[in-house]
């Protein structure tokens, strides 16, 4: 398959992954070379000390400083420790060491016929094992993570890095365990579509750097466009692309309000502690009046703590009526326990 069957006449990327698993053992062969490829890279670098791993300064054992993360076959994550010159710890001295890395990255990809992102995570305190197998306390390192993804179009300057990660993240993500099965997984061929969030429209660009399996981003364009980027829940996006590709807008609807229900009700159980507490219950759809305006309570989020409702305001009319909003635990039941005491 060549670039141009790629992208199809309505100018979507084909649904055919260009993300390929790796081979068995791979990942300790690309951590040894960038391991290798990192300190040569480095070793000139005053914000490490001119010693990127701490082995001459502190007698760091190597193997302290590289490690693999577990992110299935699809995508090889290396964490890479820089141990830092105190006298460079700042956000400059770390983006200045990431530029340096890439370089060293990036000739490790090309060697093993992948493509490679990097990205800074965090300034810590690592406690590091020596040469003479005791512990020095304290070391203050930089967490790089190096990833790399498996692909026939390695070599492609028409195929973005980010269309390759994304392949690489649907085909990783699929294999996770959930709760509650997606009525549609997010697909290769969804990279790059449009669709409307709130009161703008947004392109689907790549998933988030930080935390890939969980967030992907959108980027606002249109005539009032600024370029800015949102996070979007993974499972949120999958019931976009859902809705999308729904012909039958009615019976979406009706499809909707069933799940939200259930939802509803299997969430409620987060909360069964709290609801005794107060000697009370609540259906969904549950009516209420508080602060003036009357709302519907249409979901519950099992992990917010404070403000787990989420309700509908049901005002005739007014500024409120219609909109949807988080309310606090503790407010809902009171009004509900106080109403319930009247009747």
């Amino acid at each position: 398959m060549d670039v141009k069957s790629l992208n199809g006449s309505s100018g979507r990327w084909s649904d055919i992954s260009l993300a390929v698993p790796f081979d068995t053992g791979m990942d300790r062969k690309i951590r040894d070379k960038l391991m290798d490829a990192v300190a040569e890279e480095l070793k000139g670098n005053a914000n490490c000390g001119y010693d990127p791993f701490g082995a001459e300064r502190f007698g760091i054992k190597r193997h302290n400083c590289g490690y693999i993360q577990k992110n299935g076959s699809y995508i090889v994550g290396i964490g890479i420790r820089i141990v830092m010159d105190t006298n460079y710890d700042s956000d400059v001295s770390r983006e200045l060491i990431r530029q340096d890395m890439l370089p060293a990255v990036q000739r490790v990809a090309a060697q093993f016929g992948v493509r490679a992102t990097v990205v800074e995570r965090s300034s810590q305190l690592f406690d590091a094992e020596l040469e003479d197998k005791t512990i020095r306390r304290n070391v203050l390192i930089n967490l790089f993570e190096c990833r790399f993804y498996r692909t026939v179009f390695h070599d492609e300057a028409q195929v973005p890095t980010e269309k390759i990660e994304w392949d690489a993240y649907c085909a990783h993500c699929a294999t996770l365990p959930r709760d509650v099965p997606p009525k549609r997984l997010l697909n290769p061929n969804d990279f790059g579509i449009t669709f409307k969030k709130g009161r703008y429209e947004y392109e689907l660009v790549g998933v988030y750097k930080y935390r890939p399996w969980k967030y992907v981003v959108g980027k606002r364009i249109g005539e009032v466009s600024t370029g800015k980027e949102i996070l979007i829940p993974r499972e949120e996006m999958e019931q976009i692309c859902y809705e999308l590709q729904c012909t039958d807008k009615d019976a979406l609807a009706l499809e909707n309000a069933k799940d939200e229900e259930a939802a509803f009700y299997r969430n409620k159980e987060y909360i069964r502690h709290r609801l005794e507490r107060f000697g009370i219950d609540i259906s969904y759809r549950e009516m209420y009046s508080y602060d003036g305006h009357d709302f519907i309570i249409i979901g519950i989020q099992p992990k917010a703590h404070t403000y787990p409702f989420v309700v509908r305001c049901v005002d005739e009319d007014g500024p409120m009526s219609g909109k949807v909003s988080k309310q606090r635990l503790w407010n809902v039941l009171d009004v509900i326990a106080a109403e319930r005491r009247k009747q």
